[in-house]
């Protein structure tokens, strides 16, 4: 599964005589095709600099005015959200899309966010962490939608700067961030950050900026599919 500077930068998935541009990557790209990547990250320079992507939210709330007050709190924040009116809406994306995080309402029409939560926990390896955002109040909600696989429990309405708080929270703990190191190997791939270079089984691979990020990204998450919207 080797990547190649024949024609750019160019992924072979395994038993295939074609190549596949990233130019060209489908609505649902496998990314663990190409090896399992997580497990064999060996560091061997350190930096002081951390890297930062945004993060993708998606928020579902059949009230209007409240999907848009919180994605607007959270684009204040540099997340950007994606925004579904109901829980089917959100489901059918999951199925396409990816997102780092949910944000969902309990009480929606076609789905509620806990069968949300249900579907997603069932469905999605590896699932975002999802926070339940709803004006239910009573211990015995909380204790369902955390008992459901919620990973936290916000009630109506709450302080913006608390709601960033608890989302960063979230994602800190499901994707932990690390200071970035200069050179990063993922199986036969080695990383250099100083150059934006890439070496493959020890032979360099020049590439432009845009193609070292999207193998970066590609390595990255070996582990699960990424969408062309999340691209």
């Amino acid at each position: 599964m080797p990547l190649t500077a024949e024609s750019g930068l160019s992924i072979r998935t395994a038993g295939s005589p074609s190549w596949c541009s990233v130019q060209t990557i489908s609505d649902q790209t496998d990314c663990s095709q190409f090896g399992e990547f997580g497990s064999r990250v060996r560091v061997t320079r350190k930096e002081t600099q951390t890297k930062a992507r945004q993060m993708r939210i998606a928020i579902a709330d059949d009230n209007r005015d409240m999907r848009e007050q919180i994605a607007q709190t959270l684009r204040n924040a540099e997340y950007p959200s994606a925004l579904f009116a109901n829980g089917r809406e959100l489901v059918t994306a999951l199925q396409r899309e990816t997102f780092d995080l949910l944000v969902v309402d309990w009480n929606m029409p076609e789905q509620s966010g806990i069968e949300v939560i249900h579907w997603a926990r069932s469905n999605l390896n590896p699932c975002p962490p999802m926070i339940v955002m709803t004006s239910r109040s009573a211990s015995a909600d909380v204790v369902q939608a955390l008992e459901a696989g919620a990973d936290d429990y916000i009630v109506k309405p709450e302080e913006p700067t608390i709601l960033v708080a608890r989302v960063r929270s979230a994602l800190r703990r499901a994707i932990p961030q690390k200071p970035i190191e200069r050179f990063q190997r993922f199986g036969e791939f080695e990383l250099d950050h100083s150059t934006n270079n890439i070496t493959v089984q020890g032979k360099p691979v020049s590439l432009t900026p845009k193609e070292f990020a999207l193998a970066e990204l590609f390595l990255r998450n070996g582990h699960r599919p990424l969408s062309r919207g999340y691209i």
